[in-house]
């Protein structure tokens, strides 16, 4: 509740999405008891997987182990498992849909990594063009950091750490920072990459300052004060106008004055901009082609 307003608008799109959402059927309509098989299973012709390592037991029958029969999995005595967390590996790995809880210590972090063992060595079975990736999310960078460390145990390349703050110093080297690093030292970031980057900064400045003028003719038009039209961040022109041309006269601004909502209490009259303010703007408006709303009218 208390932090309700940073999540509002991601929470308001969500009630009206259109599309469907992946297992919507799980998360939304609750339907637990119906969980089906992962589709790469569903989908192939064989459902053997080498379990060897993810079992701790290297056995023929654990090497080519046809993970949707039942009857085909060894008894959890024979492995370095206990039976919940036997059980849990057993769900992970056929179910497209599993949630793997407990107490603290009961290892769910290590049969998560379990879990990881055994779909990287049986990559050929969910992937086997090789054009997919596996996406970790974890609560806390703390978290993640434990279970990334406990991936490079058995894989040493392929991992990309997304995200600030990291705190171990063996995942330093894949940071996303780290590697767009290494990749612009060696020259290896597509050039398409960089053009697409300036067009888009140019794309995001022109809106900018559309932005800018509309929020300025709203103030012109008395449908927002002037207070609010300062309250923005990025508004380029009341930035301008009260930083290199900001002065008072009679206890009110240029902003005002430029936008003419105060008079002089003699003549009931805009005061005329001085004349260095009023050259430095119109040069400005000139350049970006601004037409004063007046004039048109």
């Amino acid at each position: 509740p208390l932090f309700r307003s940073a999540y509002r608008h991601v929470l308001e799109r969500l009630k009206n999405i259109d599309a469907d959402l992946p297992f919507q059927q799980y998360f939304v309509h609750c339907r637990a008891e119906d969980v089906q098989a992962p589709r790469y299973l569903r989908d192939a012709l064989s459902s053997q997987m080498n379990l060897s390592t993810a079992l701790g037991r290297d056995h023929r029958l654990t090497r080519q182990l046809s993970v949707l029969n039942p009857g085909a999995w060894i008894p959890s005595k024979f492995t370095d498992l206990n039976p919940s967390q036997y059980t849990a590996l057993q769900t992970a790995l056929t179910k497209e849909f599993a949630m793997i809880q407990g107490p603290p210590g009961t290892g769910k972090t290590f049969v998560g990594l379990r879990v990881m063992r055994a779909l990287l060595d049986n990559r050929s079975v969910w992937d086997p063009r090789r054009h997919s990736s596996i996406l970790v999310v974890c609560y806390t960078n703390h978290a993640l950091d434990q279970f990334l460390e406990g991936i490079l145990e058995f894989l040493q390349g392929g991992i990309v750490r997304v995200g600030g703050r990291c705190g171990s110093e063996k995942l330093k080297e894949y940071t996303l920072y780290e590697k767009t690093r290494e990749m612009r030292q060696r020259r290896e970031v597509p050039g398409s990459v960089f053009r697409n980057q300036r067009a888009h900064y140019h794309r995001m400045k022109e809106i900018q300052e559309k932005l800018d003028f509309a929020a300025v003719g709203l103030v012109r038009r008395g449908i927002v004060g002037v207070d609010k039209l300062r309250s923005l961040p990025n508004c380029k022109q009341c930035l301008e106008l009260d930083s290199a041309f900001y002065y008072r006269q009679n206890g009110y601004s240029l902003l005002d004055l430029w936008l003419g909502i105060v008079c002089s209490s003699e003549e009931k009259t805009p005061k005329p901009m001085p004349a260095a303010a009023d050259a430095a703007f119109s040069s400005e408006s000139a350049e970006r082609g601004i037409v004063d709303e007046e004039a048109v009218l």
